[in-house]
This record gives C-alpha cells, structure tokens and sequence, in this order.
C-alpha cells in the first residue's frame, strides 16, 4: 500500500505529446481542441502538475506545421488562445532527462508518433502508482488504455481528454493504491468536488466497524455517488422517498431522510447538528454503507453537499 501521503507528488500526470500531432486543422475544430486542452490543463494543475517532453515545440502536425509555429505565429486562431497555450508549455516542468524513454509506443494496438510521455506513464503504472496521460481530443485516446512500450508488460493507464475526467482519475488513485480511511481526506476535495466536508469529519472513519478495506470501499462508492447525482436529484425532486428511490437507481447510494420520531427526539436530531467553520448544517440525510452499520450524514442545499458526520449509528 502507498498510501495517499505519496498521492500529493509530482509525478501523476505526464503530457501525451502525440496529441498534439494535429490530424484537422481547420481553425475552428483546432480552436475548439485547444480551447478544451486549456480547460483539461486548468482543472488538473488544480491538482497537479503536469510533465512533458522538452522537444514539445518540434511536435508536427499532419502538415508539418510546428507546435512552435502553430502558437506563436498569426493565423486565423485566437491570438490570446495561442498565446495562452504557448505561455503554459513555457512554464510547465520538463521529465527528468535521466529517464531515457521510449520515444513511441502501442496504444490499444495503434502505434503513436513522438511521445515519450506515455511511456513514462506506463513505467509509473507499472510501479504500482496511478498516473494518467493528458492529451486532447484528436489523439483518438481517452479513458483506459493499454500500453506498450517494450520496457515491460502492457498495462492500462487512463487518458485525459475533458475537465469532468479528472476527479475520476483522483478516484482512480485512491483505488489503485488502496488508500486507508484515514488518508482518503487528502485528495477528497478533488475526487469528489461537489461535495463539502466537515473540519475533523475523515477522523471519525475510525468509527466505522467491521473490516476496514469493506468501509474504505463502500465508502468512496457512496462518496462518487452523492458527488454525481445528488445535486441534480435534489434540483429535481422535493419528496424524500422519491429523491431515496432515484439515489438508489441512478447512484447506488441507499439513503434515507430521519424519520419523524428522530425529527421530534430534539437530542438526536443536535447530534446531527454539524458546524462547517461557523455554519450549523442539520445533517438529517444519511447513506447507509451497509444495511445494519455505518451511516454518511449529510445535508444537500445550493448544489452542495454536505457531508457531516460518519458513524456506525447515531441515536434515534
């Protein structure tokens, strides 16, 4: 087990420098996938840094035409997109020249151009750790791909085409390198970036019981679950048993409003009185890990939730 305190380093999220081989080139679908590159490269760096292959201006595109060129000569692309872009790669960390990588590899069976990035990210996956690539719309690569490089067997590794991926990649950490309870607080606001938590709410995983790697599990499931679709669900539906039932289906979250006999027992319902830094949040939703132990309290209100106690039971 690595544990989440290696989740925070530097060596998450390497450049496929392929995708930047350029098949249409017509202003406005480039445009269009350097728009949505930028708005990859902002939500990761959030996160992250990015590392790439000091060569990434000599990158060509189907007509030749440099990275270089492309980004700092006029033409009928933005200027301030071109210059945007060109600014960001200027500054972003460079690999570590000792690495020597293969400069090509085989993705899902197709051979790339120039990247030396992808194998640098198979060779971290290989590790053990989770790494990704973050490459654009034109590479034909997104989501779980194999990778071969000839330094070791074929392993999978996620591609990053949008912005909306990159919580998933954040879970797929926590996954890959089985985080403890414990740790999982130290990337949750980026796995899960709808959702809120409570100062101090990740100590009280210890009150969970049964076997940890079970809470762990059912936990993050729950955790990706409210993130995705409790916001929406609760825009959409006001009656408690009907926003239950859509949980349930569209999330896999089996949760529940406090009865009324909670409601009326003022001492329970304090217990779920949550102060997020000086707002009381009454946390009377629960998601139930299991149908007899462990419980997530949360509250959703303004597109946010809540997220405030967790616990084997509260009274009722």
């Amino acid at each position: 087990m690595l544990g989440v305190a290696s989740l925070a380093g530097t060596d998450r999220f390497f450049l496929d420098e392929d995708g930047f081989a350029f098949t249409d080139e017509h202003p406005e679908s480039l445009q269009a996938t350097l728009e949505i590159f930028i708005d990859l490269l902002d939500e990761v760096e959030r996160s992250g840094t990015v590392l790439a292959w000091d060569g990434i201006w000599d990158i060509q595109a189907r007509s030749g035409r440099t990275l270089a060129t492309l980004l700092f000569v006029p033409s009928e692309i933005d200027r301030d997109i071109r210059r945007l872009l060109g600014a960001r790669f200027d500054k972003i960390q460079k690999y570590d020249e000792t690495l020597n990588p293969s400069l090509t590899s085989i993705c899902n069976g197709q051979s790339t151009g120039i990247s030396p990035g992808i194998s640098i990210c198979a060779e971290k996956r290989r590790s053990g750790r989770a790494a990704c690539c973050v490459t654009t719309n034109q590479s034909g690569r997104i989501g779980d791909v194999e990778i071969s490089d000839g330094a070791g067997d074929a392993i999978l590794a996620p591609f990053l085409v949008q912005a909306d991926q990159v919580p998933d990649f954040w879970r797929f950490a926590l996954d890959v390198e089985r985080a403890p309870n414990i740790e999982i607080h130290e990337v949750a606001c980026w796995a899960f970036p709808q959702l809120t938590f409570a100062p101090g709410v990740w100590r009280q995983v210890r009150r969970f019981v049964g076997p940890a790697e079970t809470s762990r599990r059912l936990l993050l499931q729950n955790l990706a679950g409210l993130n995705d679709h409790a916001p929406s669900v609760w825009r959409e539906e006001v009656q408690s048993h009907v926003i239950a039932a859509r949980m349930k289906v569209l999330a896999g979250v089996d949760c529940s409003l406090e009865s009324p006999n909670t409601h009326n027992n003022s001492a329970a319902m304090r217990e779920r009185e949550v102060d997020f830094d000086g707002r009381i949040v009454m946390c009377e939703w629960h998601a139930k890990l299991e149908p007899h132990q462990n419980r997530v309290h949360f509250k959703v209100q303004d597109d946010r939730v809540y997220v405030g106690i967790f616990t084997d039971h509260l009274s009722t």
